[in-house]
């Protein structure tokens, strides 16, 4: 399926300029990217955000292929009751 077909993707920023951040948080992400390298982080928050629209424009501009996360798997996954 084409991501053009999705509107939230089609529209999603593609650059840390075009994000919507407070001016020092941008300038943080620029650091990264002018080094060429992104340290671990653990973007965090309530839903709609921008988390992960932030990780996909770091990746975009350093032309890396964004991880899949397994956080929201885990955190919706049930865990069986242990017998007692």
């Amino acid at each position: 399926m084409n991501s053009d077909f999705i509107w939230v993707e089609k529209y999603r920023p593609k650059t840390i300029d075009d994000c919507i951040l407070p001016e020092s948080t941008k300038t943080m992400f620029r650091e990264f990217l002018n080094k060429g390298e992104i340290p671990n982080m653990l973007l965090a928050g309530p839903p709609g955000i921008g988390k992960t629209t932030v990780a996909k424009a770091l990746c975009n501009e350093l032309d890396a292929v964004p991880a899949k996360s397994r956080a929201r798997c885990a955190a919706n996954c049930a865990v069986p009751a242990v017998p007692a």
